[in-house]
């Protein structure tokens, strides 16, 4: 079994905090493997929110 790597956010000076939430979910759901419903306990939202973030940032 292959051990997966804990996520890394990268942050750059004079990031927004929308940028930063962006990246944030971006980066979960490829730790993820794009499973919403991992996804949103993870970052500790109801999966209704994370559908309406990655509508909101147009995330795919």
């Amino acid at each position: 079994m292959r051990k997966q790597r804990n996520p890394t956010i990268i942050y750059r000076p004079g990031m927004s905090l929308a940028a930063v939430e962006q990246e944030f979910i971006r980066m979960i759901l490829r730790y993820c493997n794009r499973n919403k419903s991992k996804a949103a306990e993870m970052l500790g939202i109801n999966r209704q929110t994370l559908y309406n973030k990655i509508k909101k940032y147009n995330i795919s």
